[in-house]
């Protein structure tokens, strides 16, 4: 990912660890509030397993009369491609992001398609959120277009 951006981004990774619920607990949860008739409850096996997020920074900048920039981050689930946007705390995410080349012990990250598809999907999603953004701005160039137009076509007639 690095070479395909190269100069142009870093990747970086932070591991959270989730606590693993009790299963005795929740094995006597699910009997007590589900009935099942002619069926017995039992646990066959756990397996745990990690989930990769992506989590992309995108700025944009528009330029007319005036200039717009903005930075914008979205946080991707690598399983299922759900795209979320980030509050203002996204700094707080940040500060726990290391580098991915420097990070001793750290979980192997999410494979090369994984990435690719959530890359895709953060692109897709980025794109709506720009629009959205800059619906004002582009609505103010619509009008001074249309103006524009409107006064041409009437400076033009004989």
């Amino acid at each position: 990912m690095e070479k395909l951006f190269a100069g142009k981004g870093r990747l970086a990774q932070a591991l959270y660890p989730s606590q693993f619920p009790n299963i005795e607990k929740l094995s006597k949860w699910v009997t007590e509030k589900r009935m099942l008739s002619n069926a017995v409850f039992r646990v066959k096996s756990i397996e745990h397993q990690g989930i990769h997020f992506l989590f992309v920074l995108f700025k944009y900048t528009a330029l007319s009369d005036e200039k717009r920039e903005g930075v914008f981050p979205l946080l991707v689930n690598a399983r299922n491609l759900s795209v979320q946007t980030v509050d203002d705390l996204w700094t707080d995410l940040w500060t726990d992001m290391k580098d991915a080349g420097q990070a001793p012990g750290a979980v192997p990250g999410a494979t090369d398609d994984e990435i690719s598809r959530s890359l895709q999907a953060a692109f897709s999603s980025a794109s709506q959120v720009v629009k959205e953004t800059l619906d004002p701005f582009i609505k103010a160039l619509e009008r001074r277009l249309n103006r524009d137009v409107t006064r041409s076509s009437n400076t033009m007639k004989p």
